[in-house]
């Protein structure tokens, strides 16, 4: 008790604001001589303060609440939590902060936030970088409300912000638009170029990437407009200090208008390329010329080494990788086999490669030290980086023309350079290649040992070289059934998670059982995946109906919507992954059809009880097939009637031409 009284002593005094408790008025080296009820008086004192905390909490939660309803802002307590709020009175802090908050963070909403309580810390340059953090993330509703703010605080967009505003247009998800929020967002885009007091080179590439990406809602009219008017036009004469009007178009421009030309796809868009790539070389020659002519200018004894050096390692427009890709892209994409071909000229001029390589030259598939060593004398150097798009865009090139041994052979040739490895996607396309050569065992080598293999692609390539009862269809069917077992497995995960399960591998080793044979093991991969084989695909069925079928066709209706129409008609011209996939479904639905009644026949010679069930899949797979079919004849009712309708309105358009003629030559004689 002695030492109690004593610990108690030497403690300090207490405030009049402080609660009269045990717990501080012992110090903390003698709280282990309390006793046990003064420790739960203590516990129970703590409790009773962090409840406490938690109502004021509330209380300043509520007080806030209460005054932002009325109309009033408190800076210092967030509405959502009661804490205290972040405050900048640094404007590169508080952008730094907003950046960080958008991109590593994932909270947008918040940086609008403390943008817009900010007022005036925030400047044209703090909300120019928030655009562009926004812009870099897709999030163009968030752009859309940050230039709401700044015109709601009377704050004008700098340079940088027109940019950003353009380049979320251009890099924005558009899977889920419809064509009329795609013509939205170009005349939005649109709107905001013409706001732009003065236009430089960064935002007539970042309006030329927008057009690229809706060239079929105006997108490929306005960008031609605008590269022409850019070609043709010159500096104005402006006192010193300003700047032009429009600066020199640059290799991006050509770059961006070669993507557009490539989108627009067709001989269309083939001829307005070509003239733009005309453009770039013609560039290119001239600048080597006026850098010859100002190297010539220099004296040799000068002393301004400096300005000579610049001169020298001057970097020219030359067309470089993107460029050389875009071009060939849209030779690709040409339609005449003519003008396709003019891409094999420009990759043997640019590239130095053989485009006259017959079948049989084919070489031996590389080993696999190839990509890993370094080659002692490469056989050929570029003028610049080489590139997997590049890569790609040669790939697919040959595909177009049909001509998979030179594009195998343009493969082996690129990749012995020491700093460049193509990635997964070339040694895919290079196995439809093999495939397409029908040289099956070599695909299964490349894949295997390319560093690219997955039992996706091998089951593919096992579906590809088995045949209806070949002979060697039992070593593919035992490859594949290995891959199946680990396919099976992942898809089973997948749909546990509630994912989307892909159904390429499914149908790949449907094929590989129909081709044996195997009908009752078909039946029952069909039954345990019916709902994404079948129902899934009654599905985009409907939605491929009410995406290419207008209820009425209208005078109103655009181009791309006949070209839509007319594309769905036909069974051509799909461009979407969407009926890529539509058409590899409708394809295996009819392969599941024949194995379902194969297995039906089957199971009624042996009186199975599996027969109603069978009979139920091949009702339901009948249904998508019925489906499909009426889609199609629908839509070309829709596309014939659209024609009819188009003739109509030009001969109505004709007659009243015809009619104002005939009024002006009667005026003409009564004077």
């Amino acid at each position: 008790m002695l030492v109690r009284l004593l610990c108690l002593s030497r403690a300090p005094l207490v405030r009049a604001s402080q609660p009269a408790s045990i717990f501080y008025l012992v110090p903390s080296h003698s709280r282990s001589y309390l006793t046990k009820n003064d420790r739960l008086r203590i516990l129970k004192e703590k409790t009773l303060a962090k409840a406490v905390d938690v109502v004021k909490a509330e209380e300043a939660k509520e007080e806030a609440q209460e005054e932002k309803e009325k109309g009033g802002t408190d800076r210092s307590i967030d509405p959502n939590t009661g804490r205290k709020l972040l405050w900048f009175n640094d404007p590169f802090l508080l952008a730094e902060h907003l950046e960080w908050l958008v991109v590593k963070q994932d909270k947008a909403d918040e940086a609008i936030d403390m943008a817009k309580r900010h007022m005036g810390s925030t400047g044209s340059e703090v909300f120019g970088r928030l655009l562009t953090a926004l812009a870099r993330q897709g999030l163009t509703d968030k752009v859309e409300k940050v230039v709401q703010i700044m015109s709601k605080q009377n704050k004008e967009i700098s340079p940088q912000g027109y940019t950003s505003i353009l380049n979320s247009y251009a890099v924005a998800p558009q899977s889920g638009l419809t064509p009329e929020d795609r013509r939205e967002r170009i005349r939005i885009a649109e709107q905001t170029w013409d706001l732009i007091p003065t236009p430089t080179v960064h935002h007539f590439n970042a309006m030329l990437k927008v057009c690229a990406n809706f060239v079929h809602e105006g997108g490929w009219t306005l960008a031609r407009k605008l590269y022409t008017d850019a070609k043709d036009s010159t500096p104005l004469k402006v006192e010193d200090g300003e700047k032009p009007f429009f600066v020199p178009i640059d290799l991006i421009t050509y770059t961006t208008m070669l993507r557009v030309c490539a989108n627009m796809g067709g001989d269309k868009g083939y001829k307005v390329g070509m003239q733009i790539w005309k453009d770039c070389l013609q560039n290119h020659e001239n600048e080597k010329e006026t850098a010859r002519r100002k190297k010539e200018d220099i004296p040799k004894r000068s002393y301004n080494r400096r300005r000579e050096v610049n001169i020298e390692t001057k970097k020219l427009n030359a067309p470089d990788a993107y460029t050389l890709s875009a071009i060939l892209l849209v030779c690709a994409r040409a339609e005449s086999d003519e003008f396709a071909r003019t891409g094999l000229t420009i990759a043997s001029d640019h590239l130095g490669l053989r485009t006259n390589l017959a079948e049989d030259e084919a070489p031996e598939p590389p080993p696999q030290k190839l990509y890993t060593s370094k080659p002692k004398e490469p056989r050929h150097t570029l003028p610049f980086e080489m590139t997997n798009p590049l890569l790609h865009t040669l790939l697919q090139l040959t595909w177009r023309l049909q001509i998979p041994a030179v594009g195998f052979h343009w493969f082996r040739r690129l990749t012995n350079y020491t700093s460049f490895k193509p990635d997964v996607p070339s040694f895919n396309i290079i196995n439809g290649l093999l495939l397409q050569l029908k040289d099956y065992e070599k695909a299964w080598k490349v894949a295997r040992h390319s560093g690219s293999a997955s039992p996706p692609l091998l089951l593919r390539i096992c579906a590809t070289a088995m045949k209806p009862y070949g002979e060697d269809n039992q070593m593919w069917f035992e490859r594949a059934q290995t891959q199946w077992d680990i396919i099976s497995k992942e898809l089973a995960d997948e749909r546990s998670r509630g994912r989307r399960v892909d159904v390429h591998p499914i149908l790949h080793y449907v094929d590989c059982l129909s081709n044996v044979g195997k009908w009752e093991d078909m039946s029952k991969i069909v039954e345990r995946w019916k709902e994404d084989l079948i129902d899934q695909s009654r599905n985009m069925i409907e939605k491929s109906i009410a995406k290419k079928n207008p209820l009425l066709p209208t005078s109103t209706s655009s181009d791309s919507d006949f070209a839509a129409l007319k594309s769905g008609a036909t069974g051509a011209g799909s461009r979407t992954s969407f009926d890529h996939d539509l058409q590899f479904r409708l394809k295996h639905l009819g392969i599941l059809k024949d194995g379902i009644g194969r297995a039906i026949r089957l199971a009624r010679a042996s009186n199975s009880p599996d027969l109603v069930r069978l009979r139920l899949l091949d009702e339901r797979i009948l249904d998508c097939l019925r489906l499909s079919k009426s889609g199609e004849s629908v839509v070309r009712k829709a596309v014939i009637s659209m024609k009819e309708l188009r003739k109509r309105e030009a001969e109505e358009e004709r007659r009243s031409e015809e009619r104002e003629r005939r009024q002006e030559e009667m005026m003409e004689r009564e004077r």
